[in-house]
């Protein structure tokens, strides 16, 4: 699975052969280089010459999970803007518009609490 998704936090994060990457910094003559997004791991690339390191010291994730990543994600930047809708209708809402049928009720579960956390994070801001 290759493509893209937005973080959490809005940033953009481009996934490779089920490996998960964040941009790095600009290199000399405009080379982008970006690290894989498990903070543990030093595996890179670069675009413009494409110059990579692929020696990763984890496991690839695997479908199932980069597309429940990329719901909870999605989730939780619509709960930003949307203080007042339960966290069971945003799901719901979500859910009817997207074919997820790889999730199950544990990863239900994991998505509920990080938008009651996200939540809890941001009334404790105001």
């Amino acid at each position: 699975m290759n493509g893209v998704m937005i973080s959490e936090k809005g940033k953009l994060l481009v996934i490779k052969n089920r490996y998960k990457f964040c941009f790095h910094k600009y290199l000399k003559q405009g080379i982008e280089r970006w690290k894989c997004a498990n903070h543990s791991c030093r595996a890179y690339f670069k675009i413009e010459k494409l110059f990579e390191n692929e020696c990763h010291n984890h496991e690839q994730y695997s479908v199932s999970d980069l597309k429940r990543q990329e719901l909870n994600n999605k989730l939780k930047r619509i709960v930003k803007k949307n203080m007042k809708s339960k966290p069971a209708e945003i799901i719901h809402i979500e859910l009817s518009n997207h074919n997820m049928n790889t999730l199950t009720s544990g990863d239900i579960k994991l998505i509920k609490q990080n938008i009651y956390r996200t939540r809890s994070k941001l009334k404790t801001k105001v």
